[in-house]
């Protein structure tokens, strides 16, 4: 039942209430309605595909992909009326309601072709979606070229074609909760901002901040919203000595990777490991050098030390200015996916002064093999 107010509101969908029902439409003006019934009766405790398709005031039913009959040839001719009541699923708003289940409700403000209204009952939308992996035996996972997960088999995968109902959830969500890459957008469905959510590449356009691959207005305004708005927190400054400004960066300069050597056997040049046993589960960890220190001009107190961990050729898997208030070890992981992206680390430092003194880079090095 689909319905918006009650017997004779401007558009009805439903079954009849007898014993074999039957399909009905109906649509209304301010003074009287039309209606016409299929002449298919439709089984109890089975679940079918129903669609109305009204054209030139036409209507047709179809059950299962397929054109059925009608109890009588019709030709519309009354002007629904508008209302402000909601549109109800399931029941009309004089209590009427269906004894049953009702799923993927859609209205078109098209009339859909024969071979699309085949596709739909196929699962497939006419604009080319959900794409779910496995609609008919209960999998919902989104189809992607980047990597899907099969739970059947506790894999992920990669598909010939990309939902386009990934990257397409709320934008202002933040996707987070979903595995690396993920377009910087939750995915639509069952499995949006979830470990299981199917996976798409990065893509950024300067100015985009919504993520939607278009700069617009709506970018403009979200920037306008939270202009001057930040959650960084930058620590009170040091007070040097008057006319003694701190120029000095942290030591050693350049920046060094840590070369001790941890309980695993590892030093602390960039390298990867397999957190989760998955082919997508895949992280980069790295150390700096431990006894990294801020120097301090005479007469100036030593500051604190931040350190920027930066991918030179994926900026996405950078870290930003990070500090460690608890002390060595230095250490930065980042989830990067799948293995063997010949991503590429290097490692500086700055204290916390006025100045923000840097020091140069270290030595550029590619994640080692697992």
């Amino acid at each position: 039942c689909l319905a918006n107010g009650s017997q004779n509101s401007p558009y009805h969908f439903r079954a009849t209430y007898n014993a074999q029902p039957n399909l009905a439409f109906v649509r209304a003006d301010a003074s009287a309605h039309e209606r016409v019934y299929s002449s298919v009766h439709m089984p109890l405790r089975e679940w079918h595909h129903v669609l109305v398709r009204v054209e030139n005031k036409v209507p047709d039913f179809y059950v299962d992909g397929v054109v059925t009959g009608k109890y009588a040839d019709i030709i519309f001719t009354r002007t629904p009326t508008g209302n402000t009541k909601p549109v109800l699923i399931g029941r009309r708003d004089d209590g009427l309601h269906l004894d049953g289940l009702i799923d993927d409700v859609r209205l078109y403000n098209r009339a859909l072709s024969a071979g699309e209204i085949t596709q739909l009952y196929q699962g497939v939308s006419p604009s080319g979606g959900p794409l779910f992996a496995d609609a008919a035996n209960g999998d919902y996972h989104l189809l992607s070229e980047r990597g899907r997960y099969w739970p059947a088999h506790d894999v992920w995968v990669l598909d010939d074609v990309t939902s386009p109902c990934i990257d397409g959830g709320d934008p202002v969500v933040d996707p987070a909760g979903e595995p690396m890459p993920n377009g910087g957008r939750i995915n639509m469905g069952a499995y949006g901002n979830t470990t299981y959510a199917s996976m798409s590449e990065m893509r950024w356009l300067d100015g985009d901040i919504n993520h939607d691959n278009i700069v617009n207005m709506i970018d403009l305004a979200l920037l306008a919203n939270n202009w001057l708005e930040t959650t960084l927190v930058i620590p009170e400054p040091n007070v040097p000595e008057p006319n003694v400004p701190d120029t000095v960066p942290p030591k050693p300069d350049p920046m060094l990777w840590d070369m001790s050597v941890d309980a695993n056997g590892y030093d602390g040049r960039p390298r990867e490991v397999n957190g989760g046993g998955g082919v997508f589960d895949y992280y980069v960890t790295m150390r700096a050098e431990p006894s990294t220190v801020d120097v301090a001009p005479p007469g100036v107190t030593p500051s604190s030390v931040e350190f920027y961990f930066q991918c030179t050729n994926n900026f996405d898997f950078s870290s930003g200015w990070i500090s460690f208030p608890a002390g060595p070890p230095h250490t930065y992981t980042v989830l990067i996916g799948r293995s063997g992206q010949g991503l590429r680390f290097r490692v500086k430092a700055r204290d916390t002064s006025d100045n923000w003194n840097e020091t140069a880079y270290s030595e550029e090095r590619m994640a080692l093999p697992p």
